[in-house]
């Protein structure tokens, strides 16, 4: 995104300041508006999905071909095998999650580039602009949903962590020291108890 540093600049239109890109700084505006979508297109989406669906590939060729280690026994076989379509399934859902996630953006870019006339409405836009940006926000919720130990692991760190922070909260009202109030007790707590007195 680097190229938009330079063919960015400020107008000044109806009393606001807006930034425009303007992208006559590499030659012909019109054809270097297109090279740079495509370019952005290619390097950030088509690119990063091939290579995630390469490696998955080759993830799930190794992992579905491996052999069990020790005494083959129908449970145990049946539990490998059963592990290996659970990471299977999450592999390949995150990869088409992306796909998903990331395109409509793409969409829009290429309404900007050559049909900026005909721009979808900007609720649609920012919704698609958004889903793009959601998408790093949904792969932990996937792993969570899909795989039974990264959502048992999961739980134990949430647990652990919760039982930590009471753990604190507890030492510090027994020290006495619940924002700097001597023995956790509220002024306010006192006043009530002197009038009601």
């Amino acid at each position: 995104m680097v190229p938009i540093i330079p063919a960015s600049e400020l107008i000044q239109r109806n009393g606001t300041t807006q930034c425009f890109r303007n992208f006559k700084l590499f030659g012909d505006s019109e054809t270097a508006h297109k090279v740079f979508y495509w370019l952005v297109f290619f390097l950030l989406y088509l690119i990063p999905l091939l290579l995630m669906a390469i490696i998955y590939t080759i993830i799930i060729h190794k992992l579905w071909f491996q052999k069990v280690p020790g005494n083959v026994i129908d449970n145990n076989l049946r539990l490998a095998q059963a592990r290996k379509r659970n990471v299977i399934r999450l592999l390949v859902v995150i990869v088409l999650v992306f796909a998903f996630c990331w395109f409509p953006a793409h969409v829009v870019h290429y309404y900007w580039t050559y049909e900026p006339k005909n721009l979808p409405n900007p609720m649609v836009i920012n919704f698609n602009l958004w889903l793009s940006q959601a998408n790093s926000s949904i792969n932990p919720c996937l792993y969570i949903g899909l795989s039974s130990e990264f959502r048992k692991a999961f739980t134990q760190c949430v647990r652990k962590s919760v039982y930590q922070s009471i753990q604190r909260m507890s030492t510090k009202m027994t020290s006495g020291s619940v924002r700097g109030r001597p023995n956790g007790i509220c002024p306010a707590s006192k006043s009530i108890k002197k009038n009601s007195v």
